[in-house]
């Protein structure tokens, strides 16, 4: 397996999103990343800053970063320690350590006030490159490791620093190339102990223009014996570690857009969370199958999927009274029935149960991946369900493409990711109550509460929330426009606003889960989690936030509508609320005349 599709697993990718332009910033190890990228990568443009110490950065137009995808940031270790550290004796000097971590955390943050200056002004995306942590033990005794005596010690609380720095940033990511450089081997790049921090970062092949220059060419060393040829003696894959470094930054880029965005991970049983099958192999009374390994592995990773705001779900064909009675006997509490959500457990076709959760929860296949280790079931599910991901045949490949594919991952997390689970169980009682009762009754009883919030700026602790319906709700998204902070950035520039709102109703809280996007008499984008579909507070919200531009002064507000794939749920959301379809297709227009009043069965507050 090549080590770029191990660490940055391709596996739940559907849609296809190049880098085609970059803004690459740092010292002399990123001319080495930009050769190789400009070989690996032609089609990718690469710009180039060189950065060192506390050079101003040249200025950048919003019309020159709107080209920019991201921007990736080196710095170089040696502008924070200096290069009087290859004297390592003086480190082991009284307090030298701690001079010394004092010095490289309080340059670290001087550094970044000049480096991430297109990151302030204009929301670039900013992934931080951080610092390789030396492979050998330069501790100078065992009984030393990670005391003040050792320098990997300083370098692991440099990155620290850079982590906790970068955490309370809008749009500002690490790149944890240590983690990523210990995972494919640091000999076949590092040259320690020196160069990790000093000018040149990796091992080169140029000893052929240096050392072993012949004697009638100037200059030469004179040596005696030829230095023999590095890329032999240490096998150097430099070239692949920068494609390694690339590929991190497109996984960050994907996960940051919301691309392919898994929202639930379907997973069968036998064989696939225990070993062997629950009816025959868990009886009282016979030895059961080891639980030890990949079974405890995918828990694990259950669990954290959950962490990130993805349902869990089961579909299996069984007996649901034996799974319950067995539970304990083929996992251990370490995993509980309870902690799937509508589990279908029956001798239905799995292609059926899926569609049923999926509907249940108003969750499309593009968003699912089911899990089988059977590979009948999956030819099924993948043949009746378009647009579903499918995986399961190796548990120790399961494991890793979950917990690791930008697709699972999350650039942030807000407080609504542990309400989403609760809402998630709460829709399906809800859904039982509407279908025994008359809808104008069901919505009467519902007790649904909005309450609003205007978004104006980034800084607001909102913004995060919104960042990530725009980018990966799919279904009740009036446009499918997917948006960047620095998209944001200027939206608010142009004096554009954000009309966020949450919903509660008698069964659950759901959090903040819509935004109207507003600019200029135009309401640009509507997105809406569809947790809260059914309950009419997608008019309720029109309703609102028209009232607001007409009170303001409004003699009209238009809205914009294009049609996607999956779009089909708000298609007529705009009608619905009043609006008439201009001759501009795609363009809707409402009077104060033509509004309609919104949902009499919601209360809407604002703060």
């Amino acid at each position: 397996m090549h080590p770029a599709d191990y660490l940055f697993p391709r596996d739940l990718r559907q849609t296809e999103l190049p880098l085609t332009k970059i803004l690459v910033i740092g010292s002399c190890l990123t001319e080495q990343y930009l050769a190789d990228f400009r070989q690996l990568y032609p089609a990718t443009h690469f710009d180039y800053t060189p950065f060192n110490n506390l050079l101003q950065l040249p200025p950048l137009s919003a019309e020159q970063a709107a080209g920019y995808q991201l921007q990736y940031i080196q710095i170089p270790l040696r502008t924070l320690v200096g290069d009087h550290l290859i004297r390592a004796y003086d480190f082991d000097l009284g307090g030298g350590y701690e001079a010394l971590e004092q010095q490289a955390c309080s340059m670290l943050q001087a550094v970044l006030d000049a480096v991430l200056k297109h990151h302030r002004e204009h929301g670039l995306l900013t992934l931080v490159s951080n610092f390789i942590v030396p492979q050998s033990n330069l501790a100078p005794a065992l009984a030393d490791r990670g005391s003040r005596k050792d320098l990997g010690r300083l370098v692991r609380a440099v990155n620290q620093y850079l982590d906790d720095a970068l955490s309370g940033l809008q749009n500002a990511y690490v790149a944890d190339v240590d983690s990523m450089a210990a995972s494919f081997g640091k000999r076949f790049f590092l040259d320690d102990v020196a160069s990790f921090y000093a000018h040149t970062a990796t091992l080169v092949a140029d000893v052929e223009q240096l050392d072993n220059a012949p004697a009638w060419a100037a200059p030469h060393s004179g040596r005696i014996e030829a230095i023999a040829d590095v890329r032999a003696t240490y096998g150097l894959q430099t070239r692949l570690f920068s494609e390694l470094v690339f590929r991190q930054m497109e996984a960050i880029y994907r996960t940051v857009q919301g691309v392919d965005t898994v929202k639930i991970v379907i997973f069968d049983l036998d064989n696939t969370l225990w070993r062997g099958q629950i009816a025959e192999h868990y009886e009282p009374g016979r030895p059961w199958p080891e639980s030890h390994f990949w079974p405890v592995g995918i828990w694990e990773a259950i669990h954290h999927l959950r962490l990130r705001g993805i349902v869990v779900s089961l579909c299996s064909k069984n007996d649901e009274h034996i799974v319950r009675e067995r539970w304990s006997r083929a996992v251990l509490p370490w995993l509980t029935f309870d902690d799937f959500l509508l589990p279908k457990i029956n001798w239905l076709p799995k292609s059926e149960n899926i569609k049923d959760t999926l509907a249940a929860l108003s969750l499309t296949a593009r968003g699912a991946v089911f899990v089988d280790d059977n590979p009948v079931e999956r030819d099924e599910v993948r043949a009746n369900i378009p647009g579903i991901r499918v995986i399961g045949a190796d548990p120790f490949v399961t494991r890793r493409v979950l917990l690791w594919a930008p697709e699972t991952q999350r650039s942030r997390l807000g407080a609504e990711v542990r309400q989403r689970e609760q809402s998630y169980q709460t829709m399906a009682v809800r859904e039982r109550e509407k279908a025994g009762s008359d809808r104008a009754s069901f919505l009467a009883n519902l007790g649904v509460r909005m309450a609003f919030h205007t978004i104006r700026d980034s800084a607001d602790p909102g913004f995060t929330r919104v960042h990530e319906l725009v980018n990966k709700t799919n279904q009740f998204n009036t446009t499918g426009m997917r948006w960047s902070v620095a998209d944001f950035h200027a939206f608010f520039a142009e004096g554009g606003e954000i009309h966020s709102f949450s919903v509660q109703d008698k069964f659950s809280d759901y959090g903040q889960v819509g935004a109207v996007l507003h600019a200029g008499g135009v309401l640009r984008q509507f997105v809406m989690s569809c947790r809260v579909l059914g309950m009419d507070v997608e008019l309720a919200a029109l309703a609102h936030v028209t009232g607001q531009l007409f009170a303001a002064g409004a003699e009209v507000v238009l809205a914009a509508l294009v049609e996607t794939e999956l779009n089909t749920p708000c298609r007529d959301v705009y009608p619905r609320a009043g609006f008439s379809p201009t001759a501009q297709g795609g363009v809707y227009l409402l009077t104060p005349a033509m509004a309609r009043a919104g949902a009499p069965h919601v209360a809407v507050s604002a703060a």
